[in-house]
């Protein structure tokens, strides 16, 4: 594990690659610094990890200064910008897990498993300074890990969202002439309808698993109730 001894230094490599030369954190963003530490120092262990990193980064430093108003912080954002667009694609081609939030949690897991549970009752000199850099470098990971679950549950609500006003969308559906049309009818209101389905048929089942089950899958990853009706 990549180590450096004393306080986080104000110099972080951005990339070893040509064009990217060592980028000096401005003075008001220097609570950033350690973010992009950790980013460099997990790079060749999981790229996709260091990219949310650097990513994290870049909004802290839009959140503390959106104009980039202070000195060197609009060339600094600009390069990291730059160097996130570029590294999107083959880091995310690059992860595991099914999305960022589940890569970020696996990986922040298998960290503390490797650096800290296994160096907690270690006493030698050594293996406690590693054990104590260890510790900041999981508290990094465990801040990014938050920012990107927030970011992830964001996106997931705005599916689910989308997919709620799509079975409330029966504008144009043909209804049996006889049928009353209720404010809170829907697509199954339609289907009932229009088929005779019936709430215990197993077809109106088949179709409600089939239309739910990516719902029902997210509500289980977000540790969230579903609010379905049926099992």
């Amino acid at each position: 594990m990549a180590s450096s001894s004393g306080p986080w230094p104000l110099r972080t490599q951005m990339s070893s690659e040509p064009g990217f030369d060592s980028e000096v954190v401005p003075s008001s963003l220097v609570g950033i610094a350690p973010i992009l530490r950790v980013a460099n120092e997990v790079g060749a262990m999981n790229p996709r990890v260091a990219y949310l990193c650097r990513s994290y980064t870049y909004k802290k430093a839009c959140r503390q200064d959106p104009a980039s108003t202070g000195r060197g912080i609009r060339k600094f954002k600009t390069t990291l910008m730059l160097r996130l667009q570029k590294e999107n694609a083959f880091t995310l081609e690059s992860r595991v897990k099914p999305s960022d939030a589940q890569e970020m949690k696996s990986f922040y897991q298998d960290y503390y498993e490797k650096y800290i549970h296994a160096l907690q009752n270690v006493v030698d000199k050594d293996d406690r300074s590693q054990l104590t850099k260890a510790y900041q470098t999981a508290a990094v990971l465990f801040e990014v890990l938050k920012e990107v679950n927030a970011s992830h549950s964001i996106e997931v609500d705005q599916v689910i969202q989308a997919a709620f006003h799509a079975f409330r969308n029966i504008r144009g559906l043909p209804w049996p002439k006889e049928h009353q049309k209720t404010p809170d009818s829907d697509l199954f209101s339609w289907l009932q309808a229009t088929f005779g389905f019936q709430l215990d048929d197993r077809a109106l089942d088949i179709v409600m698993k089939k239309l739910f089950s990516n719902y029902k899958r997210w509500c289980n990853y977000l540790g969230r109730t579903s609010s379905l009706w049926y099992d």
